[in-house]
């Protein structure tokens, strides 16, 4: 899989332990670890786009209500990924207090 170019460090740093935690190959479609790092790719895509729309606001090329707009949608996403990060870590100290 193609590295992506991640430009902000709670993003990154999420993309990176789940780099690690992969064994093996994890191209395959439909596995959690393909589907998990292209909505990351994606909601990085977003930030993205969100900062070249700021951009174009300050050059006066962008009305506020659309930029007002995807800043909303990509706060929502970030949210639901943190979220997301939370759920699986205490999910994994749940498996790790288990006794065997």
């Amino acid at each position: 899989m193609n590295e992506i170019d991640i430009r902000f460090p709670a993003l990154k740093e999420i993309y990176q332990e789940q780099r690690q935690a992969m064994v093996g190959e994890s191209s395959q479609e439909g596995s959690f670890l393909g589907v998990l790092q292209d909505k990351i790719g994606q909601l990085n895509e977003n930030f993205t786009e969100v900062n070249e729309k700021v951009e174009n606001f300050l050059l006066g090329r962008e009305n506020i209500e659309s930029v007002m707009t995807s800043m909303q949608k990509v706060n929502l996403e970030f949210r639901m990924a943190v979220q997301l990060r939370n759920k699986l870590v205490e999910a994994y100290q749940e498996i790790f207090r288990m006794q065997v």
